[in-house]
């Protein structure tokens, strides 16, 4: 509609000092990660995928964004590099270690070698270079060696 972007288009607001340096989206749901390599979510929040702990979609209400949009708890120093969106969602962070969250893991998505949904962010041990996920149950990682690098 006329009027909607350009200068009327408002931005994002991640919270003061979070400048973001990356963002992805899948189906509703958006995720930046900062400078910081910290990471903020929001939107449609089917099964946890936001990672944030809550029930519910964030992003639509007054008081949902800004400095009270938390940020996602990958751990203590947890530096993200990437962030795969879907159902699950993972993250790569810095160091090749993959952390996955949300969606109900009845195919085993989440990597846990057992079959129950996970609030609480969970890891898998392996060195990875790349993460791409979906919204059908796929989450495909990338050893080093399985990386192509164009």
């Amino acid at each position: 509609q006329p009027g909607e972007l350009g200068a009327d288009l408002p931005f994002v607001d991640l919270g003061a000092g979070n400048v973001p340096v990356a963002i992805s989206g899948d189906r509703g749901l958006t995720c930046a990660i900062l400078g910081d390599g910290r990471l903020k979510c929001w939107g449609f929040n089917v099964a946890g995928v936001l990672g944030l702990g809550v029930k519910g979609d964030v992003g639509l209400n007054p008081g949902d964004m800004g400095d009270d949009l938390p940020f996602v708890d990958l751990g203590a120093n947890a530096v993200v590099t990437q962030v795969a969106l879907g159902n699950p969602s993972c993250a790569l962070l810095a160091g090749g270690a993959v952390k996955c969250w949300g969606g109900d893991n009845l195919h085993g998505e989440l990597g846990l070698g057992m079959v129950a949904s996970v609030e609480p962010v969970t890891s898998l041990a392996h060195s990875m270079v790349g993460i791409w996920a979906s919204s059908h149950d796929i989450t495909k990682t990338y050893l080093p060696e399985q990386f192509f690098y164009p």
